[in-house]
């Protein structure tokens, strides 16, 4: 899924730019997936997450930002938590940070055949 969203980040937002250089960035936290820029030029760690996000999807990507805040000292930096679904836990707890944003992807498979 993150080689897929690395090639398509502007499907996840317009004006977001990869600025990692196509690896997770360490931070004393874990592994930031993806680390972008938006429109604005704030700075926007992403995490992925298969099948349906919980309380601990938030904490982690919430840990990461807090990370980021204090090695860019800057207090701009948002987060975008992707999954395929999120639990009534993490949806609450989202709701009281205003500078993170939950998105659901959904895969669809197209086919042909070879000759």
């Amino acid at each position: 899924m993150q080689a897929a969203l690395r090639l398509n980040i502007e499907q996840l937002e317009p004006g977001l730019c990869i600025i990692d250089e196509g690896k997770e960035r360490s931070v004393d936290s874990g592994f930031i997936d993806i680390t972008a820029r938006d429109a604005q030029r704030r700075t926007v760690v992403i995490e992925l997450k298969t099948g349906v996000a919980g309380q601990r999807a938030i904490a982690q990507i919430l840990s990461y930002m807090g990370d980021v805040l204090i090695a860019e000292d800057s207090v701009d930096t948002r987060g975008i938590l992707v999954a395929g679904d999120f639990d009534d836990k993490a949806i609450a707890a989202s709701r009281v940070v205003p500078n993170l944003t939950l998105k659901k992807y959904k895969v669809e498979f197209s086919f042909e055949t070879a000759e």
